[in-house]
C-alpha cells in the first residue's frame, strides 16, 4: 500500500502518500487506520516522523482520534485546499505565536467550564495525567514523553468541560503546536514551572473554582509565551 521513503524528505513525502490514499479512496471515509506500529513498519520511518505526520493530518482535517479506540479517517474531511500545506509551513515562527494567541483566547474559558462541569471521574483522570507529567519531569524523561504527557493533561481538562465542539477545537490546536512545545521545553526551568501551573489548575478545577482556574491558566500561558520568546531570542544570538 505504501512506498518506502528516503530520509531526504520524510515528512512531506509521507504526508503526501496519506493524502493521496485518502483522496483516491484507498482509505475509506470513516475507516480506522492501522496502529502506529504497523504504519511505521510499512513506511520505514521512525515513530516521531509518523507522529508528526499524523498531527499534520489531524490539523488538515483528514483524520480524527477516538479516545481509547484509535484513529479514523474523518467522514467529512476539509478537502483538497488543505493538501498544499507542508509541515514546514505549519511551524513558521509567526504561526507559533498565532497558535499561542488562540490558546490564550480559548483555554482559560475551557478550564472555567471544567471547574463547573467536571465529574469525579474527570477529576481522577486529570490527576492521573498530572502525576504522569510530574513524574516524567522529575525523572528527566526524554522530551517526547514530557510533551506527550503535558498534552494528555490538557486534553483531560478539555474533556472535563463536556463540550465536544470545544474539545475538538482544542485537539486541533494541540495538533498544530508540537513545535511550540519542542522549543519551549528547551528553556531552562520551563517544565518545572509547567508542573506548578498544572497543579494549580488541577486543584482549582477539583475545588470547583472556575475564576481561579481561568486565572491560573492565563498565567500558565503567559509563561509559555515568555519561554517561546526566550527560545527564539537565544537562536538569534
Amino acid at each position: 500500500m505504501f512506498e518506502l521513503v528516503t530520509p531526504i524528505t520524510l515528512g512531506d513525502r509521507v504526508l503526501s502518500q496519506f493524502v493521496e490514499l485518502i483522496n483516491n479512496g484507498t482509505f475509506k471515509l470513516g475507516e480506522k487506520l492501522p496502529g502506529e506500529r504497523d504504519l511505521y513498519a510499512q513506511l520505514g520511518v521512525s515513530r516521531p516522523v509518523l507522529r508528526e505526520v499524523l498531527s499534520a493530518l489531524r490539523y488538515m482535517g483528514y483524520i480524527e482520534s477516538v479516545q481509547g479506540d484509535g484513529t479514523y479517517i474523518c467522514k467529512r474531511p476539509l478537502g483538497p485546499a488543505m493538501t498544499q500545506l507542508s509541515l514546514q509551513a505549519m511551524i513558521e515562527e509567526t504561526q507559533l505565536f498565532e497558535i499561542w494567541e488562540i490558546r490564550y483566547l480559548i483555554e482559560p474559558e475551557v478550564v472555567g467550564l471544567a471547574a463547573q462541569r467536571a465529574t469525579d471521574e474527570d477529576i481522577s483522570l486529570i490527576r492521573e495525567k498530572f502525576h504522569l507529567f510530574e513524574k516524567n519531569v522529575q525523572e528527566n524523561i526524554d522530551h517526547q514523553a514530557i510533551i506527550e504527557s503535558t498534552k494528555a493533561f490538557h486534553n483531560a481538562v478539555a474533556m472535563a468541560a463536556h463540550n465536544e465542539a470545544l474539545a475538538f477545537l482544542l485537539e486541533s490546536i494541540t495538533n498544530m503546536m508540537p513545535e511550540t512545545r519542542e522549543r519551549t521545553i528547551q528553556v531552562q526551568g520551563s517544565s518545572e514551572r509547567a508542573v506548578a501551573y498544572h497543579r494549580s489548575i488541577m486543584e482549582e478545577i477539583a475545588a470547583r473554582n472556575p475564576e481561579a482556574a481561568k486565572k491560573n491558566m492565563q498565567k500558565h500561558l503567559v509563561d509559555v509565551k515568555s519561554d517561546l520568546e526566550a527560545y527564539m531570542a537565544s537562536k538569534k544570538r
